[in-house]
């Protein structure tokens, strides 16, 4: 079974006071639900393999209408990266 998952990759500027260098990762599926996360010491949550089979994209179009795909924060706060990734299950 494949599935299709939002990883959005933000990295903290200089200028953000509170996290600057900081890297953040996050998988998102269907309705944003968060997925994992991987956000430096307040925030980890492990990606498992249930919650991307019921809440993962079974289209990749349906994948690229994220909102966070669509909608990445890049400001003088944050710079973030997005991608789909493919997962086999």
């Amino acid at each position: 079974m494949k599935k299709y998952i939002v990883k959005i990759v933000s990295t903290a500027t200089a200028e953000n006071k509170n996290f600057a260098g900081e890297v953040h990762t996050y998988w998102n599926g269907k309705n944003d639900t968060l997925l994992g996360a991987d956000a430096g010491t307040w925030l980890q949550i492990p990606l498992y393999n249930g919650m991307i089979k019921e809440n993962g994209y079974s289209r990749l179009c349906d994948a690229k209408r994220n909102w966070g795909y669509r909608n990445p924060q890049n400001d003088k706060n944050w710079t973030t990266e997005v991608e789909i990734v493919e997962v086999e299950l």
